[in-house]
């Protein structure tokens, strides 16, 4: 026999689930934040037109070591009618500045991939492991029990990181690139 739920432990019982419900969709978006290992600078739609023509792989990856490469990245990818943002960069946006970056432990990385149209994403993590290959963790606005149209709309973003994370100069081009379908790591600009 089933007994009857009183209105106080119905409302308790409301708010466990409710609690439950918030916490997986904090973790799906990643939005409690462990583990992000890149700075947000800038994102905007499209690629820059000089990554054409020809078939692009999954995405491009491309380090600016220096404060000099690092300015021309940002003059080269950032359109001037961006607006400030703040939060995850899931929209177009400027998210902070060249002035955040220390060119002596960091580097300034120009990212160019895809998102659906319907869960915008954006580079969350990049790591390289001892044998040199570049680990790529992506975040999107999915969340735990969100689905999204197969759709590839072209992005790029401007992002900090720590040298540490990224291979040295002379390891680079390359292609060992996992988490992602296809892509490249280079020195900034790309060669095509």
């Amino acid at each position: 026999m089933v007994g009857r739920v009183g209105p106080r432990r119905l409302k308790n019982l409301i708010g466990a689930v409710a609690t439950v419900v918030l916490l997986l969709g904090l973790v799906g978006c990643n939005l409690l934040g462990a583990g992000d290992s890149v700075l947000p600078l800038m994102k905007a739609e499209g690629w820059r037109d000089d990554l054409g023509p020809g078939p692009p792989p999954f995405a491009i990856v491309e380090i600016a070591f220096d404060r000099e490469t690092a300015e021309r990245a940002w003059v080269e990818n950032t359109p001037e009618d961006l607006p400030r943002r703040t939060g995850a960069p899931e929209e177009p946006g400027i998210y902070g500045d060249l002035a955040q970056v220390d060119f002596d432990t960091q580097a300034a990385v120009v990212w160019s991939s895809g998102e659906s149209s319907t869960c915008p994403g954006w580079l969350a993590g990049i790591d390289v492991t001892d044998q040199g290959t570049v680990e790529i963790q992506t975040e999107d606005t999915a969340g735990f029990f969100g689905s999204c149209t197969d759709d590839f709309g072209f992005y790029r973003m401007v992002v900090v990181v720590e040298r540490g994370r990224l291979p040295k100069p002379d390891e680079l081009p390359t292609e060992d690139v996992v988490g992602i379908s296809s892509g490249r790591v280079t020195t900034y600009p790309v060669d095509r």
